[in-house]
């Protein structure tokens, strides 16, 4: 599983984005009352970890492996 599949989407009154609008809030749908939200990735793993006991390893994003396959071809 990955971290958001844990997470939950706003509420009415929740903002799906952060004040800038680059990055997407994470609402834990495990946290009722109160409810818990970041916009970091790392922060929403450790707060499952240390909240739930929800170990959730990290998936190597898109562009992280187009960036290996672009470093192999031109690396020097």
């Amino acid at each position: 599983m990955t971290t958001w599949d844990y997470s939950r989407p706003a509420k009415p009154n929740e903002s799906e984005r952060s004040t800038d609008g680059r990055n997407k809030i994470f609402y834990c749908k495990l946290c009722l009352n109160p409810s818990y939200s970041c916009q970091s990735l790392t922060s929403a793993r450790y707060h499952l970890s240390h909240s739930h006991q929800i170990k959730v390893t990290d998936t190597e994003t898109k562009a992280k492996r187009l960036r290996k396959i672009v470093y192999r071809i031109y690396r020097p």
